[in-house]
């Protein structure tokens, strides 16, 4: 599955995967030789605001809080993703499956 992720106004490869039970991990890659930045991905929740369209997927991440390692403070505020996924971004099984996985997380997602 690969997308785009806007945030800084650099383009960005990424990867999302979706458990059975509904955990989402999003993996962001670097523009040269697409080497992961973290082979594991990060645990990400769905957002409100997050779109589905026929051709077109706006999904609005966020970063679970994650222990600090080494005694560091976790970010004040956790970051949070857009990713575009794109018709020629993954073959149509594929975006018909992130599609139902993103309705049915966000079925299951009570209202803030």
């Amino acid at each position: 599955m690969a997308g785009v992720g806007a945030g800084r106004g650099k383009v960005k490869a990424a990867r999302i995967d979706i458990s059975g039970g509904g955990q989402v991990r999003l993996t962001v890659y670097q523009c040269q030789g697409l080497t992961a930045r973290d082979q594991t991905g990060r645990a990400v929740r769905l957002l409100p605001g997050s779109t589905v369209w026929n051709a077109l997927m706006l999904l609005r991440l966020e970063e679970m809080e994650v222990p600090a390692a080494g005694g560091r403070q976790p970010p004040a505020r956790p970051r949070v993703h857009w990713l575009a996924v794109l018709p020629d971004g993954a073959a149509r099984d594929v975006r018909r499956g992130l599609a139902v996985a993103v309705r049915s997380i966000a079925a299951r997602t009570p209202d803030p």
